[in-house]
């Protein structure tokens, strides 16, 4: 019996233990079971992390001394989930009262839950566990309890995310990180991409207003949803996926959704994240099979996110790799000061890895980019700088452009192009580049490096063009958008018309006119989060709680472009008649 009992143990401990997640909060958290949202997004997203599970601790309206109360001893719930043994819990979230990170830090509720953050983060300490804060949004109108301090949604937002990186400040020793899932970040991306398309965000159905529930303070399925992403891209650099829906969300919301909290979670900047580190830190791990002759950049339950600051030169990147049978996930961030040079960039070439490039500022400059494998998805963004791709072959990823600029030479294929500002310069033109996937063109094309023949110097299987999208030709060229057998393409055409020359105004007639709860974890309580008002004397008193760019269509036919240029050549001949 004894032997039998002996082995039992060994072999649970040979056993891997899942990653868990406690998440310690109040009706921000219980609305729409974030825990298990979250739980199932990471299992969803990373494949290293297979097995997942999450545990709660809340109840409506605690703020952080609340639960550190409790786990001194007034709940044994709060007790077991913080004394039990360590090595439990990965990840030990804590969310405050959703008005108090905003209030000034002079204020007694404020000082009190900034003592209450170094407690429980060394709970986390003795639970081997990093200690993330729930950074939570501002309500969507504002809060009516205090509308002075907090008149609108982007002010309280404002005034949250300055908070809660105060509290950061305080971890339990000397040296030790506690990270910020800034969730409200990614509501306030929501708010700011229908600003910039002059949609009023807190109008009713847009994607700002759904958010919410109907009291405009706790979120919907869909903020749960997005909050769930945000703590996926948090805890292991990895962009948000979903293989089936979260309750209440539909499918065609999921890209929006990983793009908000992508765009939420940006490393070297203000706020530090496990996976981002120095190029000088990073150490493969063992389980890599190496590519000959490539510094291999790959992770399972994390994607390691290096900087490129300086001037960096390889012979090949490969980023994202198999691990012994487990896909991982590779990104190198070039900023300013960054120079990248190499032969070759690979971005996931084996099956189920990810692998990213993104460009902020700097340079990078390479003879050729791989882009993906069938089961794999391959990505490089450009934000800012310059990025020379080289030759372009893609089996499954894409280039998104929203400024710097991007040169492709001809003879680049495959993947999908979504450029919604920045430029893009083809080179080397007379061999065309031809895309695999329906793609998007704002901001400026530039080509270059035409031979004498016509050609289709960009097509997929549809092209979407801005209204604004500027193209710049060689002189003595011409250019439209045409269908094709097997989808769209710009096509140039050598014009012998004294007016001819290059077209700069994105209509293709060459005039440059530019016209053309049951959750059952035994917590009992899905009790609203109660408000605190702060009267004109400063005193803080509890309230009673509140009831819980622009799309532009493609051109789409050689004969719709010729049909404007007309128009638009025969009012041109009119006026210049006139003059």
């Amino acid at each position: 019996m004894f032997m039998l009992a002996f082995l039992a143990t060994m072999v649970s401990h040979a056993q891997p233990v899942p990653k868990r997640v406690l998440m310690l909060g109040n009706s921000y958290t219980q609305f729409n079971d974030l825990q298990v949202r979250v739980a199932e997004a990471l299992e969803s997203t990373v494949p290293g992390l297979a097995g997942m599970d999450s545990a709660r601790r809340s109840s409506g309206g605690l703020r952080l001394p609340d639960h550190v109360e409790r786990a001194e001893g007034a709940d044994e719930r709060w007790v077991e989930a913080l004394t039990g043994d360590p090595g439990r819990w990965h990840w030990i979230v804590l969310q405050d009262q959703s008005q108090v990170p905003g209030f000034p830090e002079s204020e007694p509720y404020w000082i009190e839950s900034a003592n209450a953050v170094p407690v429980l983060d060394g709970y986390a300490v003795e639970q081997e566990a990093m200690t993330v804060l729930f950074m939570t949004w501002g309500r969507r109108d504002g809060d009516t309890h205090n509308p002075a301090m907090f008149p609108d949604f982007e002010t309280m937002n404002a005034l949250l995310d300055s908070g809660y990186r105060s509290y950061a400040e305080r971890p339990f020793v000397e040296g030790r990180t506690i990270y910020i899932a800034p969730v409200g970040r990614a509501f306030g991306g929501v708010y700011d991409r229908l600003e910039r398309a002059g949609i009023t965000p807190e109008d009713v159905d847009t994607d700002f207003h759904r958010l919410y529930e109907g009291d405009g303070s706790h979120p919907s399925q869909l903020g749960s949803a997005m909050a769930a992403g945000v703590f996926v891209r948090t805890f292991t650099g990895w962009t948000p996926h979903w293989t089936t829906p979260p309750p209440g969300v539909d499918e065609g919301e999921l890209v929006w959704l990983a793009e908000a909290a992508e765009s939420a979670v940006v490393p070297f900047e203000d706020l530090p994240y496990p996976w981002a580190h120095a190029l000088a830190d990073w150490s493969p791990p063992v389980d890599i099979d190496e590519i000959d002759g490539a510094r291999t950049i790959s992770g399972v339950e994390t994607c390691p996110t290096l900087h490129i600051e300086s001037a960096v030169s390889e012979t090949r990147w490969h980023l994202g790799a198999a691990h012994e049978g487990v896909a991982g996930c590779g990104r190198l961030w070039v900023s300013d000061g960054g120079a990248l040079t190499a032969e070759v960039l690979s971005l996931a070439e084996e099956a189920g890895a990810r692998g990213e490039l993104v460009v902020v500022g700097g340079s990078v400059a390479s003879v050729s980019t791989v882009l993906g494998h069938d089961a794999a998805v391959g990505e490089v963004q450009v934000r800012g700088g310059e990025a020379d791709l080289g030759v372009v072959q893609a089996a499954r990823g894409r280039i998104r452009v929203t400024g710097g600029s991007v040169l492709l030479s001809g003879g680049s294929s495959g993947g999908a192009l979504e450029m919604t500002g920045g430029s893009l310069t083809v080179s080397s033109a007379a061999d065309g580049v031809a895309l695999a996937e329906a793609s998007t063109l704002a901001g400026e094309l530039v080509v270059e490096g035409l031979g004498e023949a016509e050609v289709d110097v960009l097509s997929a299987p549809s092209l979407t063009l801005d209204a604004d999208l500027t193209v710049t030709v060689p002189e003595g060229w011409t250019w439209t958008l045409v269908d094709i057998d097997d989808g769209q393409a710009v096509r140039l055409t050598p014009s012998s018309d004294e007016g001819g020359g290059s077209s700069s105004d994105g209509d293709g007639d060459g005039d440059g006119d530019g016209d053309g709860d049951g959750d059952g974890d035994g917590d009992g309580d899905t009790s609203d989060d109660p408000d605190i008002a702060i009267g004109a004397d400063g005193a803080a008193k509890s309230t009673e709680p509140d009831k819980a760019g622009c799309e532009c269509a493609a051109v789409s036919s050689a004969s719709s472009v010729g049909a404007l240029g007309g128009v638009l050549g025969l009012l041109l001949w009119v006026r210049r008649r006139r003059d």
